[in-house]
């Protein structure tokens, strides 16, 4: 996809997790997204586990977080990208 490529959605299916050194477990997906537009993330943990979500700007800065409200149930967060400085 190249800059000014109409929006699209890449769905990545099922995904394993790899473990971390806090005992939890991460999943990471970096892609581009052009300046004002609409960035989500939705994940659907499994049965027993949460999941949390981040939007981060440049790899750095979070514009968008959410945790599932309880085990094995989804989580959504969605941000428009500001434009850039």
């Amino acid at each position: 996809m190249g800059r000014g490529d109409a929006p699209r959605e890449v769905d990545l299916g099922d995904r394993k997790t790899r473990k971390a050194s806090d005992g939890g477990s991460r999943w990471t997906r970096e892609l581009v997204v052009l300046a004002e537009d609409r960035a989500s993330v939705r994940a659907t943990p499994a049965a027993g586990a949460t999941a949390t979500c981040r939007i981060l700007l440049d790899g750095g800065r979070e514009i968008a977080s959410d945790t599932s409200s309880a085990p094995g149930e989804p989580v959504r967060c969605s941000a428009t990208t500001p434009t850039f400085d």
